[in-house]
This record gives structure tokens, C-alpha cells and sequence, in this order.
């Protein structure tokens, strides 16, 4: 399949070669690209997958991560809600005046512990924060290190909601756009 922009999928008409280099026990790819991996393989696992296109004239690869969500359940696309999340319980309300510099973003958590928070598409697309995340399961809590913009680590709380579908995010530390005591909501 190759994309077409803001298009659907094609099949991709050419005689292409896949395979996952260096091996990895229990994670195949079939002729057709389809990656299979097996329940036994831990989260964390990683490889490269190649493809060849018409005997090597041009040669694809993406790096190829195992995850489970029960390892690390942020992992994915979130949305900042509007709202805010305050107090000892979490309660969620309007954000006050100014309006959350982050609002109307969208966050990725990747396998490979990167994160961005931008706008992919549009006349407004763009990056606010980009860097790596550290997540402690057992505390709750997630350390962010932004690489672009350069800025300080900052750590956080968090806390899933409805079905690991909201995400509350409370700093640590205060945030210049946010009330003290209050936290972001991220939705799936």
C-alpha cells in the first residue's frame, strides 16, 4: 500500500521482498507485509522491518516496536480538552481566562518513549514541545524532557479515566498556563 495525501490507500504495484532484520523470536512477516507477533514476545522488543522494491532498486525500512498496552496504557494519540482537572478530586471544569496555551493541541506518546504535542493538519499545523518521557507505572507519574523547545524537565501525575479514554494530567511543578491545582484533560 503507499499513501496518497489527504487520500486513501493504493496498492502498491511492484514485487517487493519483506523482512525483519536482525531476526526476532516470534515476530514474522508474511509475502504480503503482514507482521505477526507472537503473545510470549515482551513489551519493549524491538527490530527493523525491510522491504525491497523490484530486486533492491529502491530499499524501505521503519523500525518496528512491541508494546503492551497494560506496560505503558498512555501510549497513543490524545487531545487536550478545554477543560481543566482541579482539586483533590479531579474535578473537571471550565478553564479560566487565558485560554490554555496547549488547548486544541494534540499529544502522541510513542513506544519509543518520544512525545509531541502539536496540530498535524491544517493551516495551523506545527510543533509546541517535542522530546522524551519516562513513565514510573507503579507511581502514576511521567517526566517529561522537552528537546524542542529546549525547556526543563518537567514531572507530572496522571490519572486514566473511562476506560483508559481520559488522561488528567497534573504537574508538579506550576505551569505558566495553568491554575495552580489544576491539570490538563486529554481525551482519546
Amino acid at each position: 500500500m503507499y499513501p496518497v495525501p489527504d487520500g486513501p490507500l493504493f496498492p502498491l504495484k511492484a514485487a517487493v521482498v519483506w523482512s525483519i532484520e536482525p531476526a526476532v523470536k516470534g515476530i514474522s512477516i508474511d509475502e504480503t507485509g503482514k507482521i505477526s507477533v507472537d503473545s510470549d514476545v515482551p513489551h519493549g522488543v524491538t527490530g527493523t522491518v525491510f522491504g525491497y522494491v523490484e530486486k533492491g532498486r529502491r530499499k524501505l525500512s521503519a523500525k518496528l516496536y512491541v508494546f503492551r498496552p497494560e506496560e505503558n496504557p498512555l501510549i497513543g494519540a490524545w487531545h487536550v480538552d478545554t477543560r481543566v482537572a482541579c482539586g483533590e478530586s479531579q474535578e473537571i471544569r471550565a478553564a479560566a481566562a487565558p485560554p490554555l496555551s496547549l488547548r486544541g493541541n494534540d499529544w502522541k506518546l510513542h513506544v519509543s518513549q518520544q512525545f509531541w504535542v502539536g496540530k498535524e493538519q491544517n493551516i495551523a499545523a506545527g510543533v509546541r514541545l517535542a522530546g522524551t518521557y519516562e513513565l514510573d507505572l507503579k507511581a502514576s507519574k511521567i517526566k517529561l524532557t522537552p528537546t524542542w523547545p529546549k525547556k526543563p524537565p518537567s514531572n507530572w501525575n496522571y490519572l486514566l479515566k473511562d476506560g483508559n479514554k481520559t488522561l488528567i494530567l497534573q504537574p508538579l511543578e506550576p505551569q505558566e498556563d495553568l491554575e495552580p491545582g489544576c491539570g490538563y484533560v486529554l481525551m482519546r
